[in-house]
C-alpha cells in the first residue's frame, strides 16, 4: 500500500506470491549474522548491567521531584501521545464501521475470526501447560539448563516469524513426503498431511516465537520460591507431578495467567507467519485486515480491525488492571 519494501515483505513475496522457498531460505540466512550480532551485544550489555548493579543501591538514589506545572505538562504529553497512537485510529475505525454497519460481517471474516481465536487459544494453553513441568526440570537440573533454555527462548523471539514458519514447515513437509513415499511402496493408504498441517506449524511457530514472554516471569517467580518447600514436599512423599500441582501451581498461577493473556494477544495479532499460509486458503484476522488495507478498502477493514483490538487488547488491559490492583 505504501510501496515501502522491507525484508519481511520480500519474504512474504517470495513465499506467498512466488512460492520460492529457496529465496526465503536465502533471505533468512542473510539476516542470521545481524541477528547473532545484535543478540550477543544485547546479552552482553545485560550481563554487564547485572554485574554493575548492587543490592540496595537503588534505595539511596534521590528521585527528582516535579513541580506542579511540570507534572501537568508531563501528564498532558503522555495523554496526547496515547490519543495520537490509540484514540484517533480507534475513533476513525468506529466512524468507518458506523458508516458501513450493514456491510461488515461476511463468511470470510467469520472464518478468519474463528481461525485466529482457535490458533491463539491453542498456542497459549499448550505452551503454558508445558511451562510448569519444564521449569521443574530446570529447577532439578541446575543453572546450566536454565541458561540454555533462556538462550533458546531469546533466539526464537529475535527471529522473524516468517523465517520461523519456513524453517519449521520445510522439515515437516519433507517428513510427510517421506512417509507418503514409504506408504506407497508398502501399498498402505496414507492421507496427507500428517505432520505438515497448518495448525501444527502455526502452534509450533507461536511456541517458538513467544515462549520468552512466559518463560521469563515464571522462571523469576520460580527462583524466588524457597528450597525448603522442595524438602518439605519430598518428606511428605509427593511425587514430581504432585509437587507441581499442589505446591508450584498455586504459587505460579498469577504469572501463568499473565502468560496465557500475553500469548493470546500476541497470537491474535501475528501477521507474518500467518500470511505465508494464505496460499493454502488459510485466513486470519491480521491477514484479512492486511489484504483489505493493501487493496485500499479501509472502510471494509474497520470491523475486523476493531475485532482484533477488542479481542486481543481488552483482555490484556483488563489483566494489567487486575494485576495492579492485586499488587497494591
Amino acid at each position: 500500500m505504501l510501496a515501502l519494501p522491507t525484508l519481511t515483505t520480500r519474504l512474504i513475496d517470495a513465499g506467498v506470491l512466488q512460492g520460492d522457498t529457496q529465496a526465503v531460505a536465502h533471505w533468512t540466512l542473510s539476516l542470521l549474522p545481524f541477528i547473532v550480532l545484535l543478540t550477543w551485544l544485547g546479552l552482553r550489555f545485560a550481563r554487564q548491567q547485572r554485574q554493575n548493579t548492587f543490592p540496595g543501591i537503588a534505595d539511596d538514589i534521590v528521585k527528582p521531584v516535579l513541580t506542579v506545572g511540570m507534572a501537568r505538562l508531563v501528564t498532558l504529553v503522555c495523554w496526547g501521545l496515547a490519543l495520537l497512537a490509540f484514540g484517533l485510529p480507534l475513533g476513525r475505525l468506529l466512524y468507518w464501521q458506523l458508516a458501513n454497519i450493514r456491510d461488515g460481517w461476511s463468511a470470510t471474516l467469520l472464518d478468519a475470526l474463528l481461525n485466529s481465536l482457535t490458533m491463539a487459544s491453542l498456542a497459549a494453553v499448550i505452551l503454558c501447560a508445558m511451562m510448569i513441568p519444564f521449569l521443574l526440570f530446570i529447577r532439578l537440573a541446575g543453572l546450566r539448563a536454565g541458561r540454555v533454555s533462556f538462550a533458546l527462548a531469546q533466539w526464537g523471539y529475535v527471529f522473524p516469524a516468517a523465517a520461523l514458519a519456513t524453517g519449521i514447515a520445510i522439515p515437516l513437509i519433507a517428513l510427510d513426503n517421506g512417509l507418503r513415499s514409504l506408504a506407497m511402496l508398502a501399498e498402505i493408504p496414507f492421507v496427507p498431511p500428517l505432520f505438515s498441517s497448518v495448525w501444527l506449524i502455526m502452534v509450533l511457530v507461536y511456541c517458538a516465537k513467544f515462549s520468552r514472554f512466559v518463560l521469563e516471569p515464571l522462571s523469576i517467580r520460580m527462583a524466588n520460591i524457597p528450597s525448603i518447600l522442595d524438602q518439605a514436599s519430598a518428606m511428605a512423599g509427593l511425587t514430581l507431578w504432585q509437587r507441581g500441582a499442589r505446591v508450584y501451581f498455586p504459587l505460579l498461577k498469577p504469572q501463568l495467567m499473565m502468560g496465557v493473556v500475553i500469548l493470546f494477544f500476541e497470537g491474535m495479532k501475528e501477521l507474518n507467519a500467518a500470511f505465508l499460509f494464505r496460499m493454502f486458503g488459510w485466513e486470519t484476522l491480521p491477514t484479512y485486515v492486511f489484504r483489505l488495507a493493501a487493496d485500499n478498502l479501509l472502510q471494509w477493514g474497520a470491523l475486523p480491525a476493531l475485532c482484533l483490538v477488542l479481542i486481543g487488547g481488552v483482555p490484556m488491559l483488563w489483566f494489567q488492571w487486575l494485576w495492579k490492583g492485586n499488587n497494591r
